[in-house]
């Protein structure tokens, strides 16, 4: 797992099956992204409501955030931990 400073586009739930989803759009900030433009994750079940609302915040802020994403970070892989940073 790796640790990334990413902006947050997008963040929101959608319903698959019986069990709710978190999905949220990053863009990597390194002078060298691990990837190019956005790219969704997801959040693990136990963490989803704290993974929406921190996104949501960053949204609102225009706070970066920095991320720990499951290697190689290919879309819709799980985002394990995310965390409001101060610009």
């Amino acid at each position: 797992m790796k640790w990334l400073s990413c902006r947050v586009n997008r963040v929101g739930s959608a319903l698959e099956g019986q069990t709710g989803v978190v999905f949220i759009e990053l863009v990597d900030l390194a002078t060298r992204p691990a990837w190019p433009g956005a790219r969704w994750f997801t959040a693990p079940e136990v963490i989803e409501r704290e993974v929406l609302a921190t996104g949501l915040s960053a949204i609102s802020t225009r706070f970066r955030v920095d991320a720990v994403l499951r290697e190689p970070p290919d879309e819709y892989t799980e985002c394990n931990r995310l965390y409001l940073a101060a610009p």
